[in-house]
């Protein structure tokens, strides 16, 4: 459901090359603009607050005023590819997308600035896909660590309490093997050393179980086309929209792997998801956990909930305070799950 009313925002609405906005929308923090899916016959354009863009329950960046969003569905005659969020209040002018397609040209002010809304959307996704996949690669790492300690542990009789070491030495020695620029070339090297390693079956077998079909995608293609080149102004911005489409779904992907969100989505969740649902992500992450000291969180917790400021609130650094923290991230993500499906 979005979280959206049409208001008077006390923000002067845009027109855009005669275009005249079909009304204006104002969004609660924490409340969806759009959802992934939905149809697109509308674009928005940001007056003022910012959005969160989203693939799943994967964040993929922020939109913050002034700016475009809502583009690419109506651009490629396609349902919405992903859903945003209101990670401030904000309000948004609303425009008919084949009204303001009549108007926008690669010469006038505002179809350059439409464009530059592409392009910044394309370098955003691009980021988290690059993010993603050594994200991924980081797993591969310690996975394969793991298998190589402990055949060396069966094959040369160490003794089981020397394994975590033995772990920790194949993580530092394969991390210094790869390049940590090149996603292929470093997805390649790993699979070389598990074959070399005598671990090459098992690794391949916890691969596919873990991160299912994940091979890295090429991301050098994936760049601003020559805009002069193009016939005119739905061309270019068609071109654009097609790259952060099909990166938007390769993304989608890491959704389905054994892996761990980025830890630069945590500060974010963190600040959107009401305190109340946050507060209940603790407690229930204490519960078992605390015992002696679980009054304290209690009265911490309690203290907090009177602050009227108490959305704005993080509880990572109150988790981390009662050795909480890495399970508080865990379930601080699947709590944003379900807030954001």
């Amino acid at each position: 459901m979005t979280g959206w009313a049409e208001t008077q925002t006390g923000v002067e609405n845009v027109m855009i090359h005669g275009v005249q906005p079909i009304r204006t929308m104002s969004v609660s923090r924490g409340q969806k603009l759009i959802k992934e899916g939905s149809p697109s016959a509308e674009i928005f354009f940001v007056l003022n607050g910012s959005l969160l863009v989203l693939k799943g329950d994967i964040l993929i960046g922020e939109v913050q005023a002034p700016s475009f969003t809502g583009e690419l569905g109506p651009l490629l005659a396609r349902p919405r590819s992903t859903t945003m969020i209101a990670r401030q209040e904000a309000a948004v002018d609303v425009y008919l997308a084949q009204d303001l397609f009549s108007k926008l040209t690669l010469q006038n002010e505002w179809g350059n600035k439409f464009i530059n809304t592409l392009i910044r959307r394309l370098g955003m996704t691009k980021k988290r896909v690059e993010d993603y996949q050594r994200l991924t690669i980081d797993h591969y790492v310690t996975l394969l660590a793991h298998l190589m300690a402990d055949h060396r542990v069966a094959e040369e009789g160490f003794a089981p309490a020397d394994i975590r070491r033995l772990r920790q030495e194949y993580e530092i020695s394969l991390s210094a093997m790869l390049t940590h620029r090149d996603v292929q070339d470093d997805h390649a090297t790993i699979f070389r050393l598990a074959r070399q390693n005598g671990v090459e079956e098992k690794f391949k077998s916890q691969v596919s179980t873990r991160f299912r079909s994940f091979a890295p995608l090429d991301l050098s293609p994936f760049r601003v086309p020559r805009l002069e080149a193009a016939l005119n102004f739905r061309e270019a911005a068609k071109s654009l929209a097609e790259q952060i489409v099909i990166l938007t779904r390769y993304l989608a992907d890491f959704q389905t792997m054994d892996i761990d969100r980025l830890d630069s989505e945590i500060p974010v969740i963190d600040s959107v998801l009401p305190f109340s649902s946050r507060a209940d992500v603790l407690h229930t992450a204490a519960r078992d956990r605390l015992k002696d000291r679980m009054g304290d969180l209690e009265k911490d917790l309690h203290a907090m909930a009177e602050r009227p400021d108490r959305d704005n609130l993080p509880l990572s650094n109150l988790a981390k305070q009662f050795g909480l923290d890495l399970v508080y991230r865990q379930q601080l993500r699947e709590k944003w799950k379900g807030f954001v499906a």
